[in-house]
Protein backbone atom coordinates (compact mmCIF):
# COMPACT_ATOMS: atom_id res chain seq x y z
CA UNK A 1 0.00 0.00 0.00
CA UNK A 2 1.21 3.55 -0.58
CA UNK A 3 3.10 5.47 1.69
CA UNK A 4 2.93 9.12 2.28
CA UNK A 5 5.68 11.38 1.14
CA UNK A 6 8.71 11.92 3.97
CA UNK A 7 11.66 12.90 3.94
CA UNK A 8 13.65 10.59 1.52
CA UNK A 9 10.71 10.99 -0.93
CA UNK A 10 9.41 14.41 -0.32
CA UNK A 11 8.09 13.95 -4.12
CA UNK A 12 5.39 11.80 -3.60
CA UNK A 13 4.33 8.03 -2.87
CA UNK A 14 6.51 5.10 -2.62
CA UNK A 15 5.83 1.33 -2.10
CA UNK A 16 7.20 -0.87 0.66
CA UNK A 17 9.49 -3.59 -1.06
CA UNK A 18 10.21 -6.68 0.73
CA UNK A 19 14.19 -7.10 -0.20
CA UNK A 20 14.69 -10.73 1.32
CA UNK A 21 15.26 -12.35 -1.79
CA UNK A 22 17.04 -9.46 -3.78
CA UNK A 23 20.51 -9.73 -4.65
CA UNK A 24 22.46 -6.12 -4.17
CA UNK A 25 25.47 -5.61 -6.92
CA UNK A 26 27.17 -2.64 -5.90
CA UNK A 27 30.28 -1.47 -8.59
CA UNK A 28 32.17 1.34 -9.08
CA UNK A 29 35.72 3.06 -8.94
CA UNK A 30 35.64 3.86 -5.07
CA UNK A 31 38.38 6.58 -5.50
CA UNK A 32 39.70 7.45 -2.11
CA UNK A 33 38.40 4.34 -0.36
CA UNK A 34 42.20 2.65 -0.45
CA UNK A 35 42.99 5.59 2.00
CA UNK A 36 40.67 5.07 4.41
CA UNK A 37 41.87 1.08 4.14
CA UNK A 38 45.34 2.29 4.52
CA UNK A 39 44.34 4.18 7.47
CA UNK A 40 43.13 1.20 9.21
CA UNK A 41 45.29 -1.25 8.43
CA UNK A 42 49.06 0.54 8.75
CA UNK A 43 47.68 2.21 12.37
CA UNK A 44 50.96 4.11 13.31
CA UNK A 45 53.65 1.74 14.90
CA UNK A 46 57.47 2.01 16.36
CA UNK A 47 59.86 -0.43 16.88
CA UNK A 48 61.48 -3.29 14.56
CA UNK A 49 58.03 -4.48 13.62
CA UNK A 50 56.89 -1.00 12.22
CA UNK A 51 55.73 -1.18 8.59
CA UNK A 52 56.76 1.78 6.23
CA UNK A 53 53.80 3.51 4.28
CA UNK A 54 53.23 2.31 0.91
CA UNK A 55 52.96 4.83 -2.07
CA UNK A 56 48.90 4.65 -2.67
CA UNK A 57 48.97 5.78 -6.74
CA UNK A 58 50.98 2.20 -7.15
CA UNK A 59 47.89 0.00 -8.87
CA UNK A 60 49.42 -3.08 -7.44
CA UNK A 61 49.46 -1.26 -3.72
CA UNK A 62 45.94 0.03 -4.54
CA UNK A 63 44.37 -3.62 -5.54
CA UNK A 64 45.99 -5.24 -2.33
CA UNK A 65 44.33 -2.42 -0.14
CA UNK A 66 41.33 -3.14 -1.99
CA UNK A 67 41.30 -7.18 -1.37
CA UNK A 68 40.76 -6.08 2.68
CA UNK A 69 37.45 -3.57 2.17
CA UNK A 70 35.89 -4.87 5.05
CA UNK A 71 31.95 -2.94 5.76
CA UNK A 72 33.36 -0.39 8.45
CA UNK A 73 35.19 0.84 5.55
CA UNK A 74 32.67 1.63 3.33
CA UNK A 75 30.37 3.04 5.80
CA UNK A 76 33.18 4.95 6.66
CA UNK A 77 33.42 6.23 2.50
CA UNK A 78 29.93 7.54 2.47
CA UNK A 79 27.64 4.31 2.24
CA UNK A 80 24.82 4.26 4.31
CA UNK A 81 25.46 1.43 6.80
CA UNK A 82 21.81 -0.14 6.04
CA UNK A 83 23.05 -0.63 2.09
CA UNK A 84 26.64 -2.01 2.96
CA UNK A 85 24.46 -4.67 5.64
CA UNK A 86 23.18 -6.20 1.94
CA UNK A 87 26.54 -7.03 0.73
CA UNK A 88 26.81 -10.61 2.00
CA UNK A 89 30.20 -10.47 0.14
CA UNK A 90 32.90 -7.61 -0.64
CA UNK A 91 34.99 -8.82 -3.66
CA UNK A 92 37.16 -6.23 -5.47
CA UNK A 93 39.15 -6.65 -9.03
CA UNK A 94 42.39 -5.85 -10.41
CA UNK A 95 42.84 -2.94 -13.14
CA UNK A 96 43.53 -3.77 -16.49
CA UNK A 97 47.16 -4.67 -17.94
CA UNK A 98 48.58 -3.57 -21.33
CA UNK A 99 47.77 -6.69 -22.95
CA UNK A 100 43.86 -7.01 -21.17
CA UNK A 101 43.70 -3.82 -23.01
CA UNK A 102 44.91 -5.23 -26.29
CA UNK A 103 42.45 -7.77 -26.16
CA UNK A 104 39.39 -5.80 -25.22
CA UNK A 105 40.34 -3.59 -28.40
CA UNK A 106 40.79 -7.13 -31.21
CA UNK A 107 39.43 -10.22 -29.59
CA UNK A 108 35.20 -9.45 -28.75
CA UNK A 109 32.48 -10.04 -31.35
CA UNK A 110 32.25 -6.06 -31.77
CA UNK A 111 35.75 -4.91 -30.70
CA UNK A 112 36.68 -1.38 -31.34
CA UNK A 113 38.76 -2.80 -34.50
CA UNK A 114 36.07 -4.88 -36.05
CA UNK A 115 33.90 -1.76 -36.25
CA UNK A 116 36.47 0.88 -37.16
CA UNK A 117 36.93 -1.99 -40.04
CA UNK A 118 33.20 -2.09 -41.09
CA UNK A 119 32.55 1.66 -40.95
CA UNK A 120 36.00 2.50 -43.09
CA UNK A 121 34.94 -0.38 -45.34
CA UNK A 122 31.52 1.46 -46.56
CA UNK A 123 33.89 4.48 -47.73
CA UNK A 124 35.76 1.37 -49.51
CA UNK A 125 38.81 2.70 -47.53
CA UNK A 126 41.24 -0.67 -46.13
CA UNK A 127 41.41 -0.17 -42.64
CA UNK A 128 44.79 -1.42 -41.28
CA UNK A 129 46.94 -1.28 -38.21
CA UNK A 130 49.68 -3.05 -36.76
CA UNK A 131 50.42 -4.55 -33.31
CA UNK A 132 52.49 -1.54 -32.42
CA UNK A 133 49.72 0.70 -32.74
CA UNK A 134 47.28 -1.70 -30.33
CA UNK A 135 49.89 -1.35 -28.20
CA UNK A 136 50.71 2.30 -28.07
CA UNK A 137 47.11 2.92 -27.90
CA UNK A 138 46.48 0.28 -24.65
CA UNK A 139 49.56 2.16 -23.29
CA UNK A 140 47.87 5.52 -23.54
CA UNK A 141 44.74 3.92 -21.65
CA UNK A 142 46.92 2.10 -19.04
CA UNK A 143 49.01 5.28 -18.13
CA UNK A 144 45.89 7.57 -17.92
CA UNK A 145 44.33 4.85 -15.63
CA UNK A 146 40.92 5.25 -17.77
CA UNK A 147 41.10 1.40 -18.25
CA UNK A 148 38.53 0.19 -21.06
CA UNK A 149 36.57 3.61 -21.19
CA UNK A 150 40.29 5.49 -22.25
CA UNK A 151 40.47 3.14 -25.49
Amino acid sequence: MPKEPGRKNPRGDFLAIDTTNILFICGGAFSGLERIINRRMDAASIGFGAQMKKELDDHEVQGKYFDNAIPKDLIEFGMIPEFVGRFPVIESTKGLEIKDLIDILTVPKNSLMKQYHVLFSKDNVKFHYTTCALEEIAKVAFIRGSGAWGL
